[in-house]
């Protein structure tokens, strides 16, 4: 039966027994659990299951985008700076404006614009909202301003810094995209591990996922001034390399213009535990990677407590455990928009008996090994310095 087959268990933390809890996958959840988390049950005190569903990042990035066109009101120049003042055009009057993103058309190529924006309500008064860069150079694009999530202004002010060209904008558009809230929502950052290699002028980097997190994107960080081209695989069930994205990689600084994209956006999340990097160096010295960060999605547990249990546990490890079904996924929406929920910890991992109850923490092995090594260290310098008194 897949009840005596649990491997692994977590006390959830929460100050009360009843009503909705929430609690995000961690990633020793994400390492022993199988890939479509389908061996995840929620017990209580009485070891009875507790219904619950999970909110992936399939649910949440339902690709909300809407656009408002930008009325241009007023064209100036100060000094050697040029002004556009922009009104929202707002089809909805019952509703307030909403925009996270600027999209600025110039109509040109081979341009780089040093832009400040500025907010206003009533075009009287206005307020900074930030400085950045907008530009066209060959197989480089950025023609978007991102802004602060969620800002509400009537009016943009929009500043080209220092324009000897006097260029003008063709068009330009709020838009909101709720994307870039779900990022900060329901995604984290970590650094990871990756071991390099160099031959023939191409770079191969191993990139280690052995927790088997749903990789988004991974930024390279390096202090170099590059542009070189790259090809991301993965390492398959089948240990074949399959290939899921190939692009650019830049970083760009010069005097008077800065350019980055050290970022690589991967379409389809992966829970590979090994990334492959290659980037061809042409004939240039190979960068120098000094860090690589990823972004990863994580998926939301919610479950209903009752006043009658005294503590839940979450249990996962189980390759024979079929993904359960629960009635609490047909309304899990409503939940999720109008129920107020507790948000829960998760506590330390322990491996299960064979019959289900605790039988020890996972020991860090990696702590251990660090451990016995120090100590074989010490040890040998103990005998050598031992060995040069009675030498002496």
């Amino acid at each position: 039966m897949e009840e005596e087959t649990w491997l692994y268990s977590k006390p959830i933390k929460t100050e009360k027994m009843e009503g909705y809890k929430e609690f995000y996958i961690d990633e020793e959840l994400y390492k022993y659990s199988n890939d479509d988390l389908g061996d995840i049950r929620i017990i209580n005190d009485k070891d009875e299951k507790v219904p619950y569903y999970i909110v992936e990042e399939e649910m949440v990035y339902n690709n909300v985008r809407f656009e408002y066109n930008l009325e241009l009101l007023n064209a100036f120049r100060k000094g050697n700076d040029r002004y556009f003042d922009y009104k929202v055009e707002n089809k909805e009057n019952n509703k307030d404006v909403i925009g996270n993103e600027l999209a600025i058309d110039l109509n040109i190529s081979d341009y780089m614009k040093n832009v400040t924006i500025y907010g206003s309500y009533d075009n009287l008064t206005w307020e900074y909202i930030k400085s950045d860069l907008i530009y066209e150079v060959p197989n480089q694009v950025k023609g978007f301003i991102y802004l602060e999530d969620g800002l509400k202004y009537n009016y943009y002010r929009i500043v080209f810094i220092n324009d000897v060209e006097k260029d003008v904008i063709e068009s330009a558009k709020l838009v909101y995209n709720n994307g870039y809230a779900m990022d900060e929502k329901y995604s984290l950052s970590k650094r990871v591990s990756f071991d390099i290699n160099t031959k023939d002028q191409k770079t191969t980097v191993h990139i280690d996922n052995e927790d088997r997190l749903k990789i988004k994107r991974m930024s390279i960080i390096a202090s170099d001034l590059y542009n070189r081209r790259y090809v991301l695989s993965v390492k398959n069930k089948e240990e074949q390399y399959m290939q899921i994205e190939e692009g650019e990689i830049y970083q760009i600084k010069l005097e008077n213009f800065e350019a980055m994209n050290n970022t690589i956006n991967i379409s389809d999340t992966t829970k590979a535990e090994e990334l492959i990097l290659v980037i061809d160096n042409k004939d240039d010295k190979a960068i120098e990677i000094k860090e690589i960060q990823i972004d990863y999605y994580v998926d939301k547990i919610v479950f209903e407590g009752n006043e009658t249990s005294k503590s839940y546990y979450v249990l996962f490890g189980n390759k024979l455990a079929k993904k359960p079904s629960y009635d609490i996924k047909s309304y899990s929406g409503y939940i999720e928009q109008s129920e107020k929920k507790e948000e829960v910890t998760l506590g330390k991992l322990v491996v299960m008996k064979e019959n289900g109850s605790v039988k020890s923490e996972v020991i860090n092995t990696k702590l251990v090994f660090n451990i016995v090594i120090v100590v074989i260290s010490l040890g040998l310098v103990a005998i050598i310095i031992r060995k040069m008194r009675s030498e002496g």
